[in-house]
């Protein structure tokens, strides 16, 4: 299946890229997705455990189950002053 993933902060600045399309099996979750993005993007592996997660606009934990063509944010946390 195909996921949209859009990076925010942060991942935006690690990864080098706003968006990105990835393949993963049918069945897979946020957890599979993540693991899949921190092969291909090593820097984001320091934003992963604290990041939080959108799937279609509605905030989901990491076991959440994915399906064809959804759009995922990646959202690590914010500082800000």
């Amino acid at each position: 299946m195909r996921i949209e993933l859009l990076f925010f902060a942060s991942a935006r600045d690690l990864s080098g890229a706003t968006e990105a399309i990835v393949e993963l099996p049918d069945g897979a979750d946020i957890a599979a997705l993540v693991r899949q993005v921190v092969s291909q993007y090593a820097d984001l592996a320091s934003v992963a455990a604290s990041a939080r997660f959108a799937r279609n606009e509605e905030f989901v934990s990491q076991d959440t189950p994915l399906q064809d063509g959804d759009q995922v944010a990646w959202l690590p946390p914010m500082s800000g002053g």
